[in-house]
């Protein structure tokens, strides 16, 4: 007779084992990157204690869990593949670090529970503000936004091949956008839903489930595998935020224009509660996703040329192109991209430890030499020489 067992006693040893969960969730079944001819599909199990795992089910198997399991229901379950968790399907939850896979010979029964109270499902989103920490983590999180635009990329060549990607940006009421990249399937099925919604003048809400936050573009949102993506989700956390979004059309009108998705890094970190290195502690080789912080006096010698360039207006990669002109960016495949002029500049950071060599690019510059891109074009076109003599304090992130 198999032993009743709370997930947290089940592992790869465990043997004549049952346990009682109930199904969280059941993501749509997806196609195989590796092996497109492969389907699975992932579902999520908590049992009494609320300790969650990830199962998986493959191929021939999907249609009859599918019609077996359903959400918010109670079943016993043994004889499941118990595997540790990787990377790709760990679940949120990391009290319980292993995987099951579910197939023929697994055992399901409809459990009575009676004596199991069914407690409201509550999934904890992580605000935009610590989305830098989760950065330097590695931790997949979830949230709630409300997606205000789409960019015009369409697909993006990898080691697996061309893939099918959409980039859609994403805010709350902290007004600080950063991009999410949906993936293959998810660009083709929520993805296209949300394309629609946003080609028809609306801004809808969605929820992201188990997604990753990486160093693109300095820091931006990704699916996973096992991510979830629900477009006008039914849940409270949800239903403010829509609620949020229609008094405040003008204002994310306004923000879709500023494109401030391109400065998410800037403005999703805070250099004010961050650890400080000195300059003789940087090492040569910084990892992206872990970037570091120093504080130290800038200055920087009089230039007369090569302190701009003209970028493209959506994605900011230098492209030959005309200032203010339209034009197709080869880049980011943006159909109606102007030219743009963005300032660069080579300055020296110093502290009391050291110094180092460093470029500062777009807005940043700009502040320093309190001009425009655009101004500064224009100088250097006129020969005019672009000196700041004193130095200034600032924080500075090293990618």
């Amino acid at each position: 007779m198999a032993n009743a067992l709370n997930l947290i006693d089940i592992d790869t040893q465990t043997v004549r084992w049952s346990c009682k969960v109930r199904v969280i969730k059941k993501n749509e079944p997806r196609n195989a990157i590796k092996s497109p001819d492969k389907k699975y599909m992932l579902i999520i199990l908590e049992d009494e204690t609320g300790t969650r795992v990830q199962s998986i089910v493959f191929d021939n198997d999907i249609e009859i869990y599918d019609s077996t399991l359903k959400t918010n229901k109670w079943y016993i379950i043994s004889s499941a593949i118990v595997k540790p968790a990787q990377t790709n399907y760990r679940v949120l939850d990391n009290k319980y670090k292993y995987t099951w896979i579910l197939n023929a010979q697994t055992s399901i029964q409809t459990s009575d529970n009676a004596d199991t109270p069914l407690p409201t499902i509550e999934q904890s989103y992580t605000p935009f503000s610590e989305f830098y920490e989760c950065m330097k983590k590695s931790q997949e999180i979830s949230i709630v936004g409300i997606v205000i635009d789409k960019l015009a990329k369409e697909f993006i060549s990898t080691m697996n091949g061309k893939q099918k990607i959409n980039d859609f940006i994403v805010v709350d009421e902290n007004l600080k956008p950063i991009i999410l990249t949906m993936w293959g399937e998810y660009a083709d099925k929520e993805g296209s839903l949300i394309t629609r919604e946003i080609e028809a003048g609306n801004y809808p809400v969605i929820s992201a489930e188990y997604i990753a936050v990486v160093h693109f573009k300095g820091i931006s949102l990704t699916t996973r595998t096992n991510s979830t993506i629900l477009l006008h989700p039914e849940v409270p956390r949800a239903e403010r935020l829509k609620e949020w979004g229609t008094k405040h059309r003008a204002t994310l009108d306004a923000l879709k224009r500023c494109r401030d998705y391109n400065d998410a890094a800037i403005k999703l970190a805070n250099p004010e509660t961050a650890e400080i290195s000195t300059i003789d502690s940087v090492p040569q080789s910084i990892d992206p996703s872990k970037p570091v912080w120093i504080k130290g006096k800038i200055s920087f010698k009089p230039q007369i040329k090569n302190t701009w360039y003209i970028g493209c207006s959506h994605c900011m990669k230098k492209v030959y192109a005309e200032s203010d002109k339209l034009f197709h960016c080869m880049h980011c495949g943006e159909m109606n991209a102007v030219g743009t002029p963005r300032c660069k500049l080579d300055v020296e950071i110093t502290d009391g430890s050291g110094g180092l060599v460093a470029s500062v690019f777009g807005k940043c510059a700009e502040q320093l030499l309190l001009s425009t891109s655009k101004q500064i074009m224009q100088l250097e076109q006129q020969v005019f020489l672009l000196y700041h003599p004193q130095p200034l304090m600032f924080y500075s992130k090293l990618t």
